[in-house]
């Protein structure tokens, strides 16, 4: 599981003005889920990771706060 310490997952949603049921329904998964991840209180696995990253256009490192640059 990775854990980001700001979350980028939010960050992506809100700058594509999205809100939270409408990522979720995109991503196929529950929109709890995606609350959950957002504000930290759970993980996010390699496969839900590969799903965002591949959603906004941006490597799994930058989703995970490893790197700065998309």
């Amino acid at each position: 599981m990775f854990d980001s310490k700001n979350n980028r997952v939010c960050e992506l949603r809100l700058q594509n003005k999205m809100t939270q049921k409408e990522l979720s329904n995109a991503l196929n998964i529950q929109r709890s889920l995606l609350a959950r991840i957002e504000t930290g209180q759970r993980g996010l696995t390699l496969e839900k990771a590969w799903k965002i990253a591949d959603y906004f256009h941006v490597s799994i490192d930058y989703l995970v706060g490893r790197i700065d640059y998309k």
